[in-house]
């Protein structure tokens, strides 16, 4: 599955358990996401979190989304956009 960051963030949201192939878009998730590096690492981490045995705990995932929801984003850019008026507003 091809999955970006703001698709993971959502995924992690709902706290079930995440199989995804490796790709350099996923690899700051593993602690939080099964990253399966050939067909049987996919079956074998499938098997897993269907038995509840995912990585790390649904709290943690539903955590890791919430430090990254919209209203952080938001939060975010604003303050990049309160930086970057402020610097126009110092120059001669």
């Amino acid at each position: 599955m091809a999955i970006d960051p703001l698709k993971a963030h959502e995924y992690l949201a709902v706290g079930l358990p995440i199989v995804a192939a490796d790709q350099v878009s996923v690899r700051e998730f593993s602690d939080q996401i099964a990253i399966a590096h050939s067909p049987d690492e996919w079956i074998a981490e499938i098997e897993k979190a269907l038995a509840g045995n995912g990585v790390s705990s649904p709290k943690t995932r539903v955590e890791r989304a919430r430090q990254n929801d919209w209203g952080v984003r938001v939060d975010l850019f604003e303050g990049w956009l309160q930086e970057l008026i402020s610097k126009k507003q110092c120059r001669p």
